[in-house]
């Protein structure tokens, strides 16, 4: 039978330029991954479609290496903060999508959280009986909801909520996030699909490179992802940073500001650390598992995350990771023993990053299990594989609870 997936992303890029950011790495790792899981077993019948919104682009094109379509509609608005969808993009619900789905073969996968464009696709879906499912990338920890609560909370009482009880099921990173869920009143059907790595992202192995045992250099500490206080937790790492009793340590924070760096700055100069810590612009000329291997470890520390795609990144690299417990990557890094999983406090964190320092005669071993996890469970074309099954489940009628 036809089939067609369906993934909106309103930003995502229409052209092949490189993919920067996680979400959309995540996109595209999925729609190729479902690409290439049907050449592997012959599945001739399914097509992956990206659906995106950008002014003045009005295109079907096939991103390549990936193989799977990309479709953007021409909208407007540029503020993807604002309620609208494009025009075009009704019609082609109205009537494309409709149609396809009164046949069964069609499934919409929309990725966002705190989304207007997503609430009112779903509305459209709704009227026009067309199957969707959530994928927020997110749990929906009570930290999120910290950063402009009562917009937020107000956004979830009357939209966020209504679009995932009308999902067919949510999509979530870790299955363990389920339960933010349901504490909240939300019992949709929950399907696992987790990220995976990006072949261009690997590192060769003859290019890695560790600390060897005479090397009295100071320990090098890598944060890589948006300097965000709250959801990446880097205001509880530099007070754990702070704590460390080992003073030949050094932290780099390294990506885009999304409005904190200054207020993270200061806090490093107050704790009289602007010596040790080092902010960096994004450089998204290098592949993320290269600017790893010039650190020693990867933290990150975040209140809330998804899966943790840099960490996993640098797990490419070799390079032994800390993770707190809620990122979806957390038992992958317990199950490859390929470093440590904290709780996102400042306790926890300056503890585990001790130990973590203490076992320098292991970096090597553990970041080599870590690689060779990622390398064997972590491949798109596997977990494509996994969620197309998942997707016919859901269209029968049939999902995880």
């Amino acid at each position: 039978m036809a089939l067609t997936i369906y993934h909106y992303l309103r930003g995502f890029h229409a052209d092949d330029s490189p993919l920067n950011a996680g979400m959309e790495k995540a996109v595209a790792g999925l729609a190729g991954g479902i690409v290439s899981a049907c050449a592997r077993t012959g599945d001739a019948g399914v097509r992956s479609v990206v659906l995106c919104e950008h002014p003045g682009v009005e295109t079907v094109r096939t991103r390549n290496p990936e193989g799977f379509t990309v479709r953007s509609f021409d909208n407007a608005i540029t503020d993807h903060k604002m309620f609208g969808l494009a025009p075009s993009f009704r019609q082609f619900v109205a009537e494309d999508l409709a149609a396809e789905a009164r046949r069964g073969e069609c499934l919409v996968v929309l990725h966002a959280i705190f989304h207007p464009s997503v609430y009112l696709l779903s509305r459209l879906f709704k009227k026009h009986g067309i199957p969707y499912v959530l994928a927020p990338h997110d749990p929906y920890h009570p930290a999120i909801f910290e950063g402009g609560k009562l917009k937020k909370k107000a956004y979830w009482f009357f939209c966020e909520r209504r679009v995932l009880r009308g999902a067919r099921a949510v999509q979530v990173l870790d299955v363990r996030h389920a339960h933010f869920l349901r504490e909240l009143g939300v019992h949709t059907p929950v399907i696992e699909v987790v990220n995976g790595f990006a072949p261009g992202d690997v590192p060769d192995e003859s290019s890695l490179r560790f600390r060897d045992a005479n090397d009295r250099s100071p320990v090098s500490i890598l944060f890589l992802g948006r300097l965000d206080r709250m959801n990446k937790g880097l205001d509880l790492l530099i007070d754990a940073f702070a704590q460390l009793d080992e003073r030949d340590v050094r932290l780099t924070l390294q990506g885009p500001d999304r409005g904190d760096r200054g207020a993270l700055e200061q806090q490093a100069r107050d704790l009289s650390l602007s010596d040790r810590i080092t902010f960096l612009d994004a450089d998204y000329s290098v592949p993320p598992s290269n600017l790893a291997l010039k650190h020693d470890l990867f933290v990150l520390p975040s209140r809330f995350e998804g899966f943790g795609l840099s960490a996993l990144e640098a797990m490419l690299a070799a390079r032994p990771v800390l993770v707190t417990d809620v990122a979806g990557l957390a038992p992958h890094v317990r199950s490859a023993n390929a470093g440590v999983v904290a709780d996102a406090t400042v306790g926890s964190i300056r503890d585990h990053l001790k130990g973590l320092l203490s076992r320098r005669s292991e970096w090597r071993e553990i970041g080599m299990r870590g690689r060779a996890h990622v390398l064997e469970e972590l491949n798109w074309t596997h977990i494509g594989e996994a969620a197309l099954a998942d997707y016919r489940a859901i269209l029968r009628g049939k999902s995880s609870s």
